[in-house]
């Protein structure tokens, strides 16, 4: 878990400081998951989400203290459907 002190760091040296992901985890030691692997992660979810989405994604993940790639997935794709639901089909 990240303590409160900690999660400030972290959100002021990304939003103030506008230090990126890989410099921020390795300064402060955070590496739960290998960088490489979080760093294709975070690209992949950019890619598909958009930054607005991921950014808003993180700050709530940060929130919540659950910020691994998979809470962020999981989120973000929860927003999506309720944004575009799938419109069910009946068979006849």
């Amino acid at each position: 878990m990240i303590d409160e002190a900690r999660r400030a760091e972290i959100r002021r040296l990304y939003y103030a400081e506008h230090w990126r992901i890989g410099t921020t985890s390795s300064e402060l030691s955070l590496r739960e998951v290998p960088l490489a692997q979080a760093t294709l992660g975070l690209t992949r979810l950019l890619d598909d989400y958009g930054a607005s989405q991921t950014d808003a994604a993180l700050e709530t993940m940060l929130e919540r203290d659950t910020p691994s790639l998979a809470s962020l997935a999981l989120w973000l794709e929860q927003q999506r459907r309720k944004r575009h639901p799938v419109a069910c089909s009946v068979r006849g």
